[in-house]
């Protein structure tokens, strides 16, 4: 499927420009951030459930996370993520501040 469906979801980013992007786990991440070669580093959070970073290029943001499924104790219950609320690990919750204020600039 990686390999059949990369150059389809090139052509989609393409056409819609989306604003922001969202990784989970780490082979997205790695073909996102080598797909944008000028990607820059903005933003990383952390702490001992897992990181989360931001990068930029021009208008785009890409927010890389861990896939949960792949991390011990990253289960949150069905429904919105309500934050400030412990819905979410307290780094997920910083990167999802910080995403906000990258996208407003």
């Amino acid at each position: 499927m990686i390999r059949s469906c990369a150059n389809h979801l090139w052509s989609e980013i393409e056409v819609l420009r989306p604003d922001l992007i969202i990784t989970q786990g780490t082979h997205p991440r790695k073909t996102v951030v080598a797909h944008y070669s000028d990607l820059k580093p903005l933003v990383e959070v952390g702490d001992q459930t897992g990181s989360a970073q931001i990068l930029r290029r021009d208008h785009l943001i890409v927010l890389t996370t861990p896939h949960p499924a792949r991390r011990k104790g990253l289960k949150y219950k069905r429904g919105a993520l309500g934050l400030g609320q412990g819905s979410v690990p307290p780094f997920w919750e910083e990167a999802i501040v910080q995403t906000r204020a990258a996208l407003a600039c």
